[in-house]
């Protein structure tokens, strides 16, 4: 924080579009955390340290990353947010807006899957 005061405070006496190098330097710090600290980016994170296996090779309570063709026993799902066919999906919806301390509210929350 000390440092994005220094730079404001360097800039600032520069040049008149302190506004927007304020903005710019908030947009870089929200695409870093987006990139490498959201829950999403920690989760592909963990993931790739494991190491791939076939199924017939886990063990039980193993964490392992799995790929492959999954074929479907009956009819496919779609997915309500890409439309595509799939055997399973979760969705969760979260509303930020709707009070002053900026707290998750959950809206939505919707998981389902197919035998396969």
């Amino acid at each position: 924080m000390r440092m994005i005061i220094l730079i404001m405070d360097a800039i600032g006496k520069s040049s008149g579009n302190t506004s927007i190098v304020v903005i710019c330097i908030i947009g870089v710090i929200a695409a870093i955390h987006y990139l490498f600290f959201s829950k999403e980016a920690v989760f592909k994170s963990k993931i790739k340290k494991h190491q791939a296996k076939k199924i017939a090779e886990v063990k039980d309570g193993e964490i392992v990353r799995i790929s492959g063709k999954i074929t479907p026993l009956g009819k496919t799902i779609v997915a309500p947010l890409s439309k595509r066919t799939c055997v399973y999906y979760h969705v969760t919806v979260y509303d930020t807006s709707r009070n002053e301390n900026r707290a998750e509210v959950k809206l939505f929350d919707e998981e389902k899957s197919q035998m396969w």
